[in-house]
């Protein structure tokens, strides 16, 4: 019970996170990525992917999310995620890398935590 209400209360927090970047998009990177889904990431070459999680990395650093992995690290990743979840398809790259940190970086909780 308690554990289901703490994932609800945290999948709600970095929704909240991904709509703020989505309204605050002015800058071109921003928007490229902004605009980038899961579906659109696995038809992407990997020149494509590179540039895209190097703009969703800079959006998360920007908001003080430590990130330990390398990029290549996060493409492989994201790859696995796109692939192996479906419903990952419909969200935008920001917001699946923010869910892969979020899962694989304990370092990282918290600053998604208080976004």
């Amino acid at each position: 019970m308690i554990g289901g209400l703490v994932f609800r209360t945290i999948r709600k927090g970095i929704v909240f996170f991904i709509l703020f970047l989505a309204f605050a998009a002015s800058a071109g990177a921003l928007e490229q990525a902004k605009l980038l889904t899961g579906k659109d990431w696995l038809l992407m070459s990997y020149d494509e992917k590179q540039a895209s999680m190097v703009s969703s990395m800079r959006t998360l650093r920007e908001h003080h999310v430590p990130l330990e992995k390398k990029t290549d690290d996060y493409i492989a990743l994201m790859d696995e995620k796109t692939v192996m979840d479906a419903d990952s398809r419909n969200l935008e790259v920001t917001q699946i890398l923010a869910f892969i940190v979020y899962d694989t970086e304990p370092a990282a909780k918290d600053a998604l935590d208080r976004l």
